[in-house]
């Protein structure tokens, strides 16, 4: 099964890939099928749709003992609630994804679901969490040497630095983007959080003094970068 990110469309592969795995009774790919459908639908703006699929998928995956997809739809249905406004219920998505990669030791789901936290501290207000979470899951990132964790962070960092200071969110913005690496996608709430959060970035600096800031950003080395980061308030 697989799924396009092209403006949200959904892949007609999806659908079908479901149907095949439902008529075989193969509970494994249905499961599989149902989280990669699921994120289509949210991706669509169908949060009903993508929340009942993301629930029975990983229904599907606890019941199965499966560990290879339930991650993802953790996180994705985590988003979907961060979507809807319910951060509570998001968070306890997110520290299960947490407490399965601390079990199966996979330090990548760690670092996302760490991230996922940080952003949900943010978006409650609770900006002292947010800031120790973001800094500690971009630690990770950098530790596997994985640049696209490291661009997401980043912009995460930076949405919560546009909330005091403009010029240094531009700048992380401009950082995350040099270590964007070809094929690299947003989750479905940072979609959201970038089409959102962006553009505010722009509008308190003015066009040209945010592309100048983005454009410096891109050009920081990597102890400059994450010498902004330490210099968030």
């Amino acid at each position: 099964a697989v799924w396009s990110d092209e403006h949200g469309a959904r892949n007609p592969q999806l659908e079908e890939s479901l149907a095949i795995a439902r008529r075989l009774g193969d509970r494994w790919v249905t499961g599989l099928a149902l989280n990669n459908l699921a994120y289509a639908a949210a991706d669509q703006g169908d949060l009903a749709r993508a929340e009942t699929l993301f629930a029975e998928s990983l229904r599907l995956g606890r019941e199965l003992g499966i560990i290879d997809y339930r991650p993802n739809g953790l996180l994705n249905r985590g988003d979907v609630r961060q979507l809807q406004g319910d951060y509570a219920g998001a968070a306890a998505l997110y520290e299960e994804c947490a407490a399965l990669a601390r079990e199966t030791g996979n330090l990548k789901d760690s670092a996302w679901a760490i991230a996922a936290l940080g952003t949900n501290a943010r978006l409650q207000g609770d900006r002292r969490r947010a800031v120790e979470l973001l800094r500690e899951s971009l630690t990770r990132w950098r530790e596997l040497d994985d640049s696209a964790g490291v661009a997401m962070c980043l912009e995460q960092v930076a949405f919560l630095a546009s909330e005091r200071q403009a010029a240094l969110a531009a700048r992380l913005l401009g950082a995350a983007k040099r270590r964007q690496t070809t094929g690299w996608i947003r989750s479905i709430y940072r979609k959201a959080d970038y089409a959102r959060r962006t553009p505010l970035v722009r509008e308190a600096l003015g066009s040209a003094a945010f592309a100048d800031a983005v454009a410096a950003g891109q050009a920081l080395p990597d102890r400059e970068v994450f010498a902004d980061v330490a210099a968030i308030e």
